[in-house]
Formats: structure tokens, C-alpha cells, sequence
């Protein structure tokens, strides 16, 4: 399963935020491994045992448990130390990609998006 390509969404965090003025920065809550310059990442299980959690529990145990990124999303993945803004991250990785960055903001916002949603990493 790939999360970091996709284009064409909003620009905006989960929190319906916008991000471009680069006060948001993300950090990285999920175990990972760097085999060979290709990032790992381990889903993590759901963290409620409730009645509304059933669609999360379902969704980890039929989905991958581990997500194996592409060139782009390993070399985001990276940059969520929680140091960096996802502005300064948009920057950095135009500068490292060239013509591969085409649309880079909407593939940040879809990557951060998804991985926000699952639980593997937080905006801070």
C-alpha cells in the first residue's frame, strides 16, 4: 500500500487548518525501519475499545500492518521530527526532487492526512 501519491485534494490539515503558513509541524508516532533507503512503517492497533472504534478495529486487523513508502513519502517520512514545518518540508523537498515536486503540497496534505487519521503521527 502506497500513501503518498494522490493529487488534487485541498490544501488544509485534518484540523481543517490551513498549513501554508508553516506554524504546523509534524512528528512521527508510528515504529519505522529505513531498509535500503525505502521507509517501513508499522500500523499501529487502535487505541479505544469502544462501540465507535469497531470501524478502526476492522480496518487494522483487514489492512496492512505494515506500509511500505515510495521515494517521496520516504523522504517526508524522514522530515516529521517534529522540528520541521510542513511549509519548510514543502521547500526542502522541491529543492531535493526538481521536476518530480510537481503538486508537492497536495501530496504532503494527502500523506499527512492519511497517516493523521491512522494514528501514525500528530500535528504539533
Amino acid at each position: 500500500m502506497n500513501l503518498s501519491s494522490g493529487v488534487g485534494v485541498c490544501h488544509h490539515t485534518p484540523m481543517g487548518q490551513t498549513w501554508r503558513n508553516g506554524r504546523f509541524r509534524v512528528r512521527r508516532l508510528a515504529e519505522w525501519v529505513d531498509r535500503e533507503g525505502v521507509i517501513v512503517v508499522e500500523c499501529p492497533k487502535p487505541s479505544d475499545r469502544n462501540l465507535k472504534s469497531i470501524g478502526a478495529w476492522f480496518s487494522w486487523w483487514t489492512g496492512p500492518h505494515r506500509i511500505r513508502l515510495d521515494t517521496i513519502g520516504s523522504s517526508m517520512w524522514r522530515r516529521f521530527d517534529g522540528e520541521c514545518s510542513l511549509q519548510d518540508i514543502a521547500v526542502s523537498l522541491r529543492k531535493e526532487l526538481g521536476g518530480e515536486a510537481e503538486n508537492i503540497e497536495d501530496r504532503i496534505d494527502l500523506f499527512v492526512s492519511t497517516l493523521y487519521r491512522r494514528g501514525m503521527v500528530e500535528l504539533i
